[in-house]
């Protein structure tokens, strides 16, 4: 009661941000209160701020996509702390012009910041050069003045000015970036219920998934894990924007003469929702569908997701037209490659990248060098608008409209960029390979 924030420490490196510690004082006495994940690239920095006395925070602005790229925060008299990497979509929660203050954050991670929100007051910036002090005494006037107008009795028209001023001033603001922890704009207090390693929301959602869909069915589990990241983040799951984009890929994707499969390659499988979109796509087709995750638990529940939808509940037994396959990403994709095609699995007619943002030109350029991908592939990247900074020298290439060498000859791209707004603004790149003269080389 009585605390205010005395500094704020944005942690973070120069690809994302981790966590949020906020220093509340009161009188002598102050607490520290903290959000942090750990950094999968090593020890995030710390940026502080220290907020003085009649000093408070007016904006909170930054960029994001699956998690908070880049965060800003800036106070009444002008001070700023800002960090975080150059990927995703700006986003503002919080606008000096917006008349309000921070009271405090909410903020929800995995291996990164994946929301934050504000709890917020009005302020009135004209009054005692922004003083909050003395918002209330306005607010209060000017409603007594008004309802006393109105034929209101003066003690009638106090009462009721005081209530609506309470009620004006500890109004908590219910943005929040990506999407919120939990129904209803509350904010969970417990980090560990919605980290991906530890009994978090992905967990939950299989969980849902399997309690509550069709088994079998591979259109019911996508509608009930829709239905779960809506209500519970909003980015969970990959969204139905994207999802039918991916859905419509693999739908009009025709299966090479001599094959009597499809073959579709997954980097970056997460908890398997994107499998099911993939499978939705193919229909009564047969798929070899392999699922790559560098995430041991993400990869779990993967299996698990998937197997439940693609599983015969009369018999236990995966459906005859569907190979799915599941399994660790190696460091290298010349490995990954070698072991596919040992393995039967000669080349891809799809793949789509959702791993390491930087490494999607390497890759990709391994997998051709190797003649894993080649002419009449499709090529899916995802966050394509958020992290188009980390992907710049794919994009470049995919773009670029002239031929690349390859050892089958030289071969072109062509790209398409597909933007959603759900469940927040991305975009897919779609790239086809194809047949190029040496003439455009």
């Amino acid at each position: 009661k009585g605390e205010e924030m005395s500094e704020v420490q944005i942690l973070a490196d120069d690809t994302a941000v981790y966590g949020l510690e906020v220093m509340w004082c009161s009188g002598d006495s102050c607490r520290q209160s903290s959000a942090i994940s750990s950094s999968p690239h090593g020890e995030p920095k710390a940026h502080a701020l220290t907020i003085e006395k009649g000093e408070y925070i007016t904006e909170v602005t930054g960029r994001c996509g699956s998690w908070i790229d880049y965060l800003s925060i800036r106070t009444s008299n002008g001070r700023e702390i800002s960090a975080g990497g150059s990927g995703g979509a700006e986003f503002s929660i919080l606008k000096r012009d917006d008349g309000k203050r921070a009271t405090g954050f909410r903020v929800g991670f995995g291996c990164h910041m994946h929301n934050i929100g504000v709890y917020t007051v009005t302020v009135n910036d004209k009054a005692n050069g922004g003083q909050p002090q003395n918002a209330a005494k306005d607010v209060m006037k000017e409603l007594f003045t008004q309802y006393v107008k109105e034929g209101m009795d003066q003690n009638a028209a106090a009462a009721k000015a005081l209530l609506e001023t309470k009620r004006r001033l500890t109004q908590k603001s219910g943005k929040t970036v990506v999407g919120d922890l939990k129904p209803g704009n509350v904010y969970h207090p417990n980090p560990d219920d919605h980290r991906a390693d530890s009994g978090g929301l992905d967990d939950r959602l299989v969980d849902h998934v399997v309690k509550t869909a069709e088994g079998g069915s591979v259109k019911d589990c996508i509608f009930k894990a829709e239905g779960f990241s809506a209500k519970y983040g909003g980015g969970l799951t990959l969204g139905d924007e994207k999802g039918e984009i991916l859905s419509f890929t693999v739908a009009t994707t025709k299966i090479p003469t001599g094959r009597d499969q499809l073959q579709i390659l997954e980097l970056g499988s997460h908890s398997g929702d994107g499998t099911l979109r993939f499978l939705k796509g193919v229909g009564k087709r047969k798929v070899k569908i392999v699922s790559v995750e560098e995430n041991p638990h993400w990869l779990q529940l993967g299996k698990q997701l998937v197997s439940y939808a693609i599983r015969d509940p009369s018999t236990g037994k995966t459906k005859h037209t569907i190979r799915y396959k599941a399994m660790l990403m190696p460091e290298d994709m010349a490995d990954l490659v070698e072991s596919l095609q040992g393995s039967g699995m000669d080349r891809a007619d799809i793949v789509f990248m959702d791993h390491q943002p930087g490494r999607f030109k390497q890759d990709l350029m391994k997998m051709v060098e190797l003649g894993f991908a080649g002419p009449g592939t499709a090529v899916i990247v995802d966050n394509a608008g958020t992290k188009a900074a980390m992907m710049k020298d794919y994009l470049d290439l995919v773009q670029a409209g002239g031929a690349t060498s390859s050892p089958s000859g030289p071969i072109k791209f062509n790209t398409v960029i597909q933007k959603v707004s759900s469940p927040y603004p991305d975009a897919l790149a779609i790239s086809w390979i194809g047949n190029a003269s040496s003439e455009e080389l």
